[in-house]
């Protein structure tokens, strides 16, 4: 019995994870790839570092939130929210 109970557990925790990893780099590939290009043929500057993809998400925040907080800054928030509008 409990068994049954462990195989919906893992099946219902699955999907959702498999989803999210499927949004995220669709995400990468389609809004920040060109995003980047778009900053680089600017002569902006993007982040040399990408410490298991944390990159990804800066950016997402960076385009939905209008708070600037300067001193936390890893990506260039201006030229982020420049090229996505």
């Amino acid at each position: 019995m409990m068994e049954n109970y462990e195989s919906i557990f893992w099946l219902c925790c699955s999907i959702p994870l498999v989803n999210f990893f499927i949004a995220y780099l669709v995400f990468a590939q389609m809004t920040v790839h060109p995003i980047e290009k778009k900053i680089k043929a600017s002569g902006g500057s993007i982040p040399q570092w990408d410490n298991m993809g944390m990159r990804i998400p800066s950016y997402a925040v960076a385009m939905l939130l209008p708070v600037k907080v300067k001193a936390a800054q890893a990506i260039d928030e201006d030229s982020v929210q420049k090229f996505t509008s």
